[in-house]
């Protein structure tokens, strides 16, 4: 279209095409004028990253604020962009930005430890905020994020749906028995004031009092706090997300995550349910599962694969229809032996006695962090790099569940993504970092884009 045929243009009529344009499209498209680009701005503002230190700074300095009430996804990272680049005040930062995009629907902080606490009023006012990730990028050792900070936030937000949390320090006010011991913990954060609900019992169980809350994430992080065995929950949660945590053993992490599964699933109705670590068995009565709406079930990559069969036992008694395993290339053939087992023992059973309703069942391969070979590779990637030996062992399992009637596949090579049960906690999203290619990335503002004359 020629530049005088879109000027001549009724504004509705642009704004209808513009909303139909890809992010790059309408980043081009607001180049031709300063009337063009003023309409553009609600798009070009919807989805925001801003990736490191130097992102924010330039972000802060050249959109005006009354752009920021555009914004609907934001994702924040406070890292240093560059050795050369100095750290920011993360809080006054946040808080300014905040103060501005009112607006925001999903949140993604990044934050270098623990900002400071006057940051928490500034959640009151997100009456849109469904989803909010936060993540600790620094050295938990030396920059822990506070429990108590982390679930002030959650619950100043008043219709939170969504909770991801990666890398949250347990305080010492809450876990006193952790001091001396090899698990990070924070100290100095009691002056953080009582919550209206939760009083001063800001640890993470406090957080199943949200009500609004439907998705629960917590990876990276000590479960190991016994109020989750008596927590009231009055979220109506249908997913629950437990990764792992590096500071305990997996005897230790199984027992907290088989606490928090027990008293969750009581009270609320999980549909979708990511675990990395194993459940006992004996915790579990068939008869009686509490998990008695889980569908769909996903092992993640750090689960252990020779817990699988006595983890799927235990929950034999929930209705599950989907299993999906993530997996190391290095593991794929002990991780198809263990399914063999499992689905062996299924036939032995009786497939109308024993996971009667499972109908599908998949592996979605993950990079292995810090391997700068695959760092960054889709499922379908990682399976061009298997051997052949790895190869057989999945086409035998595929041939397996095809004489059981299941489907069977590698995401993304003979299993499309509708057989994840979710893309929140599910699919390998776990496994993305505040550094690596997201969806708001496709639309992110970058500095060099800021300088518009039409600003």
């Amino acid at each position: 279209m020629a530049t005088s045929s879109w000027i001549s243009l009724p504004t509705e009529l642009k704004l209808h095409t513009i909303g139909f344009l890809a992010p790059d499209s309408v980043k081009t498209l607001s180049q031709v004028g300063c009337e063009t680009y003023a309409l553009c701005v609600p798009t070009l503002f919807r989805n925001v990253l801003l990736n490191g230190s130097e992102a924010i700074s330039s972000f802060r300095r050249y959109v005006p604020k009354p752009y920021y009430h555009h914004i609907r996804f934001l994702s924040l990272c406070a890292k240093p962009s560059s050795a050369c680049t100095g750290p920011i005040d993360q809080t006054s930062a946040l808080i300014d930005i905040l103060s501005f995009a009112t607006r925001v629907e999903s949140l993604s902080l990044h934050f270098i430890g623990s900002p400071y606490k006057t940051i928490i009023p500034s959640f009151r006012r997100l009456n849109d905020l469904a989803s909010l990730h936060i993540s600790n990028c620094g050295d938990e050792s030396l920059q822990p994020l506070s429990e108590r900070l982390v679930v002030s936030i959650a619950l100043e937000i008043p219709r939170l749906q969504e909770l991801t949390l990666d890398r949250v320090t347990r305080s010492q006010v809450h876990a006193p028995d952790l001091l001396g011991t090899t698990i990070p913990i924070v100290i100095g954060d009691s002056d953080i004031e009582d919550h209206p609900i939760a009083g001063s019992a800001l640890s993470l169980p406090s957080l199943l009092q949200i009500s609004t809350l439907q998705k629960l994430c917590i990876r990276d992080t000590h479960l190991g706090d016994r109020r989750w065995e008596s927590a009231i929950c009055p979220a109506s949660l249908s997913l629950l997300d437990l990764g792992s945590c590096c500071h305990v053993s997996p005897q230790a992490g199984s027992t907290h995550v088989g606490a928090i599964v027990r008293n969750v699933g009581r009270a609320s109705p999980i549909n979708r349910l990511a675990i990395a670590s194993g459940l006992e068995p004996t915790e579990f009565q068939h008869s009686t599962s509490p998990l008695k709406d889980l569908r769909h079930l996903e092992l993640t990559s750090f689960f252990p694969i020779d817990r699988l069969v006595d983890t799927l036992t235990t929950l034999a008694g929930s209705p599950i229809e989907t299993i999906g395993a993530q997996c190391f290339i290095d593991d794929v053939e002990d991780l198809c032996e263990s399914l063999e087992t499992f689905l062996n023992e299924r036939v032995e059973r009786g497939l109308n006695q024993f996971h009667q309703q499972l109908k599908k069942l998949f592996i979605t391969l993950v990079p292995l962090e810090g391997d700068e070979e695959t760092v960054g590779l889709s499922s379908a990637q990682l399976y061009e790099m298997l051997e052949d030996g790895q190869r057989d062992a999945i086409k035998m399992l595929e041939d397996f569940c095809s004489d059981l009637g299941l489907e069977c596949g590698v995401l993304g090579i003979n299993a499309s993504d509708s057989c994840c049960a979710s893309r929140f906690g599910f699919g390998g999203l776990r496994h993305t970092s505040a550094n690596a290619r997201g969806p708001a990335e496709e639309a992110a503002i970058i500095s060099e884009t800021l300088r518009s004359s039409c600003l």
